[in-house]
Protein backbone atom coordinates (compact mmCIF):
# COMPACT_ATOMS: atom_id res chain seq x y z
CA UNK A 1 0.00 0.00 0.00
CA UNK A 2 1.40 3.39 -1.01
CA UNK A 3 0.82 6.79 0.52
CA UNK A 4 1.70 10.30 -0.68
CA UNK A 5 3.54 12.26 2.02
CA UNK A 6 5.46 15.48 2.55
CA UNK A 7 8.86 15.37 4.23
CA UNK A 8 10.31 18.09 6.48
CA UNK A 9 13.86 19.11 5.58
CA UNK A 10 15.76 18.87 8.88
CA UNK A 11 18.50 21.23 7.68
CA UNK A 12 16.42 23.89 5.96
CA UNK A 13 13.44 23.44 8.29
CA UNK A 14 11.09 23.52 5.33
CA UNK A 15 8.76 21.19 3.46
CA UNK A 16 10.65 19.19 0.86
CA UNK A 17 9.35 17.31 -2.15
CA UNK A 18 6.19 15.23 -2.09
CA UNK A 19 6.99 11.53 -2.02
CA UNK A 20 5.10 8.29 -2.46
CA UNK A 21 6.09 5.75 0.18
CA UNK A 22 5.34 2.06 0.50
CA UNK A 23 3.77 1.57 3.93
CA UNK A 24 5.44 -1.10 6.09
CA UNK A 25 3.06 -4.09 5.91
CA UNK A 26 4.05 -5.49 9.32
CA UNK A 27 4.47 -3.78 12.68
CA UNK A 28 7.95 -4.64 14.02
CA UNK A 29 6.72 -4.51 17.63
CA UNK A 30 3.71 -6.86 17.56
CA UNK A 31 4.62 -8.50 14.22
CA UNK A 32 1.05 -8.17 12.94
CA UNK A 33 0.04 -7.31 9.41
CA UNK A 34 -1.21 -3.73 9.63
CA UNK A 35 -2.18 -0.57 7.78
CA UNK A 36 -0.12 1.83 9.91
CA UNK A 37 -1.04 5.46 10.52
CA UNK A 38 1.56 7.84 9.08
CA UNK A 39 2.38 10.62 11.53
CA UNK A 40 5.27 12.60 10.02
CA UNK A 41 8.32 12.27 7.77
CA UNK A 42 11.74 13.90 7.73
CA UNK A 43 14.23 14.49 4.92
CA UNK A 44 18.00 14.42 5.32
CA UNK A 45 21.07 13.84 3.16
CA UNK A 46 23.81 12.10 5.13
CA UNK A 47 27.38 13.20 4.44
CA UNK A 48 28.46 9.64 3.69
CA UNK A 49 25.70 9.01 1.12
CA UNK A 50 24.91 10.31 -2.35
CA UNK A 51 21.22 9.59 -1.88
CA UNK A 52 18.86 11.43 0.46
CA UNK A 53 17.03 9.52 3.18
CA UNK A 54 13.43 9.82 4.32
CA UNK A 55 12.54 8.68 7.85
CA UNK A 56 8.84 8.25 8.60
CA UNK A 57 7.11 7.81 11.95
CA UNK A 58 4.14 5.42 12.13
CA UNK A 59 1.56 4.36 14.69
CA UNK A 60 0.50 0.70 14.78
CA UNK A 61 -3.32 0.43 15.07
CA UNK A 62 -3.04 -3.00 16.72
CA UNK A 63 -0.53 -2.57 19.58
CA UNK A 64 -0.53 1.29 19.48
CA UNK A 65 3.27 1.44 19.52
CA UNK A 66 5.32 3.87 17.44
CA UNK A 67 7.87 2.68 14.93
CA UNK A 68 9.98 4.21 12.16
CA UNK A 69 10.64 3.29 8.58
CA UNK A 70 13.73 4.50 6.72
CA UNK A 71 13.63 4.97 2.94
CA UNK A 72 16.28 5.80 0.36
CA UNK A 73 15.37 8.12 -2.50
CA UNK A 74 16.51 7.45 -6.05
CA UNK A 75 16.92 9.99 -8.85
CA UNK A 76 13.27 9.59 -9.90
CA UNK A 77 12.10 10.49 -6.38
CA UNK A 78 10.98 6.90 -5.85
CA UNK A 79 11.43 5.55 -2.32
CA UNK A 80 12.65 2.12 -1.31
CA UNK A 81 11.95 0.92 2.23
CA UNK A 82 15.31 -0.12 3.69
CA UNK A 83 14.47 -1.09 7.25
CA UNK A 84 12.16 -0.44 10.19
CA UNK A 85 13.04 0.38 13.79
CA UNK A 86 12.81 -1.21 16.29
CA UNK A 87 14.06 -4.42 14.75
CA UNK A 88 11.47 -7.14 15.37
CA UNK A 89 12.09 -9.27 18.45
CA UNK A 90 9.56 -11.83 17.27
CA UNK A 91 9.23 -13.57 13.95
CA UNK A 92 6.29 -14.71 11.90
CA UNK A 93 4.04 -17.11 13.77
CA UNK A 94 3.20 -20.40 12.07
CA UNK A 95 0.57 -22.92 13.08
CA UNK A 96 1.45 -25.80 15.40
CA UNK A 97 1.02 -28.24 12.52
CA UNK A 98 3.43 -26.36 10.25
CA UNK A 99 5.91 -26.02 13.15
CA UNK A 100 5.72 -29.77 13.71
CA UNK A 101 5.99 -30.58 10.00
CA UNK A 102 9.04 -28.40 9.30
CA UNK A 103 10.66 -26.66 12.26
CA UNK A 104 13.71 -25.88 10.10
CA UNK A 105 11.51 -23.99 7.63
CA UNK A 106 10.09 -21.84 10.44
CA UNK A 107 13.55 -21.12 11.86
CA UNK A 108 15.16 -20.25 8.51
CA UNK A 109 12.19 -18.15 7.41
CA UNK A 110 12.31 -16.04 10.56
CA UNK A 111 16.07 -15.56 10.35
CA UNK A 112 15.53 -14.28 6.80
CA UNK A 113 12.66 -12.08 7.97
CA UNK A 114 14.84 -10.46 10.64
CA UNK A 115 17.59 -9.88 8.08
CA UNK A 116 15.06 -8.18 5.78
CA UNK A 117 13.81 -5.93 8.60
CA UNK A 118 17.38 -4.82 9.24
CA UNK A 119 17.78 -3.72 5.62
CA UNK A 120 19.79 -6.76 4.46
CA UNK A 121 17.63 -7.09 1.37
CA UNK A 122 20.40 -8.47 -0.85
CA UNK A 123 20.80 -11.63 1.22
CA UNK A 124 17.41 -12.31 2.80
CA UNK A 125 15.99 -13.62 -0.49
CA UNK A 126 18.49 -16.47 -0.46
CA UNK A 127 17.34 -17.32 3.05
CA UNK A 128 13.69 -17.42 1.99
CA UNK A 129 14.69 -19.70 -0.90
CA UNK A 130 16.40 -22.09 1.55
CA UNK A 131 13.35 -22.01 3.84
CA UNK A 132 11.13 -22.94 0.88
CA UNK A 133 13.25 -26.00 0.11
CA UNK A 134 12.91 -27.28 3.68
CA UNK A 135 9.15 -26.72 3.63
CA UNK A 136 8.62 -28.50 0.31
CA UNK A 137 10.88 -31.44 1.13
CA UNK A 138 9.49 -31.94 4.63
CA UNK A 139 5.96 -31.89 3.20
CA UNK A 140 6.95 -34.30 0.43
CA UNK A 141 8.57 -36.67 2.95
CA UNK A 142 5.40 -36.61 5.08
CA UNK A 143 3.39 -37.66 2.02
CA UNK A 144 5.96 -40.14 0.63
CA UNK A 145 7.89 -41.46 3.65
CA UNK A 146 9.29 -44.44 1.75
CA UNK A 147 11.15 -42.05 -0.59
CA UNK A 148 12.58 -39.85 2.16
CA UNK A 149 16.23 -40.38 1.23
CA UNK A 150 15.54 -39.72 -2.47
CA UNK A 151 13.62 -36.53 -1.64
CA UNK A 152 16.43 -35.18 0.55
CA UNK A 153 18.98 -35.31 -2.29
CA UNK A 154 16.81 -34.20 -5.23
CA UNK A 155 16.97 -30.72 -6.68
CA UNK A 156 14.04 -28.64 -5.46
CA UNK A 157 12.43 -28.31 -8.90
CA UNK A 158 12.55 -32.07 -9.44
CA UNK A 159 11.17 -32.67 -5.98
CA UNK A 160 8.23 -30.37 -6.71
CA UNK A 161 7.50 -32.12 -10.01
CA UNK A 162 7.80 -35.65 -8.63
CA UNK A 163 6.37 -35.45 -5.13
CA UNK A 164 3.85 -32.58 -4.91
CA UNK A 165 0.52 -34.05 -5.97
CA UNK A 166 -1.70 -30.96 -5.87
CA UNK A 167 -1.44 -28.83 -9.01
CA UNK A 168 -2.28 -25.70 -7.02
CA UNK A 169 0.47 -26.29 -4.48
CA UNK A 170 2.83 -27.31 -7.28
CA UNK A 171 2.24 -23.95 -9.02
CA UNK A 172 2.88 -21.97 -5.83
CA UNK A 173 6.02 -23.95 -4.97
CA UNK A 174 7.41 -23.77 -8.49
CA UNK A 175 6.78 -20.01 -8.79
CA UNK A 176 8.40 -19.46 -5.39
CA UNK A 177 11.44 -21.52 -6.39
CA UNK A 178 11.87 -19.61 -9.66
CA UNK A 179 11.86 -16.28 -7.85
CA UNK A 180 14.09 -17.76 -5.15
CA UNK A 181 16.63 -18.75 -7.78
CA UNK A 182 16.54 -15.19 -9.10
CA UNK A 183 17.62 -14.05 -5.63
CA UNK A 184 20.84 -16.08 -5.96
CA UNK A 185 21.86 -15.29 -9.55
CA UNK A 186 23.63 -12.36 -11.20
CA UNK A 187 20.96 -12.02 -13.92
CA UNK A 188 17.32 -12.41 -12.96
CA UNK A 189 15.12 -14.45 -15.27
CA UNK A 190 11.94 -12.79 -13.95
CA UNK A 191 12.85 -9.13 -13.33
CA UNK A 192 9.21 -8.03 -13.23
CA UNK A 193 8.76 -9.97 -9.98
CA UNK A 194 10.50 -9.14 -6.72
CA UNK A 195 11.03 -10.35 -3.17
CA UNK A 196 7.53 -9.32 -2.14
CA UNK A 197 6.03 -11.58 -4.82
CA UNK A 198 8.21 -14.47 -3.71
CA UNK A 199 7.11 -14.07 -0.09
CA UNK A 200 3.45 -13.90 -1.16
CA UNK A 201 3.78 -17.19 -3.04
CA UNK A 202 5.52 -18.83 -0.07
CA UNK A 203 2.83 -17.57 2.32
CA UNK A 204 0.13 -19.00 0.06
CA UNK A 205 1.99 -22.33 -0.10
CA UNK A 206 2.22 -22.40 3.70
CA UNK A 207 -1.53 -21.69 3.98
CA UNK A 208 -2.29 -24.47 1.49
CA UNK A 209 -0.11 -26.99 3.35
CA UNK A 210 -1.68 -25.93 6.64
CA UNK A 211 -5.13 -26.56 5.16
CA UNK A 212 -4.04 -29.99 3.88
CA UNK A 213 -2.77 -30.92 7.34
CA UNK A 214 -6.06 -29.84 8.92
CA UNK A 215 -8.02 -31.87 6.35
CA UNK A 216 -5.89 -34.92 7.19
CA UNK A 217 -6.73 -34.44 10.88
CA UNK A 218 -10.42 -34.13 10.07
CA UNK A 219 -10.35 -37.29 7.94
CA UNK A 220 -8.56 -39.16 10.71
CA UNK A 221 -11.42 -38.23 13.05
CA UNK A 222 -14.11 -39.25 10.55
CA UNK A 223 -12.44 -42.57 9.83
CA UNK A 224 -12.11 -43.62 13.48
Amino acid sequence: MKLNIEAIDLIGNSIDHNYSIELPPVCPVCVQGVYPQHLTSYYAKPRDSFLPVITSLFLCPVCENLFMGTYTVNHDYELNLRFVIPYPSKGKQFSEKVEALSPSFCKIYNESYRAEQQGLTEICGMGYRKALEFLVKDYAISSHPDDAEKIKTKFLGQCISDYIDSEKLKALAKASSWLGNDQTHYVRQNPEYDLKDMKSFISAAVAFIDMELEIASANALLNR
